[in-house]
């Protein structure tokens, strides 16, 4: 489930919201108690501009970890700083995952 999950977050990155959904669909299949396919699919949701279908997911992904928050949060491979990239991770935070992240109303 977990190599599912970092494709997932892969192709979040990249801005492929399709295939985002896709691969975190297989991961959610493969281990349906772990919070990273509905943070996923609700992230790519809220990029996909569908509010109801984020919210949807943000539901689930804090049924599944109630803990969940932005300010905590550690188990999403795309939170942690990539080495050597570090302009670039700051600016997909502030423009890609913190405003999707919000968009799909999960707690900061």
């Amino acid at each position: 489930a977990e190599s599912y999950f970092q494709l997932a977050h892969l192709a979040f990155r990249e801005g492929k919201w399709d295939d985002a959904l896709a691969w975190a669909q297989k991961g959610y299949d493969a281990n349906p108690g772990a919070s990273s396919g509905p943070v996923i699919r609700a992230l790519s949701y809220a990029k996909k501009g569908d509010p109801v279908l984020a919210k949807r997911f943000a539901a689930e992904a804090l049924l599944a970890d109630p803990q969940l928050r932005l300010s905590t949060q550690t188990f999403v491979p795309l939170s942690r700083p990539w080495p050597g990239k570090e302009a670039e991770f700051k600016q997909f935070m502030d423009t890609q995952f913190i405003p999707a992240w919000r968009a799909a109303g999960l707690p900061e």
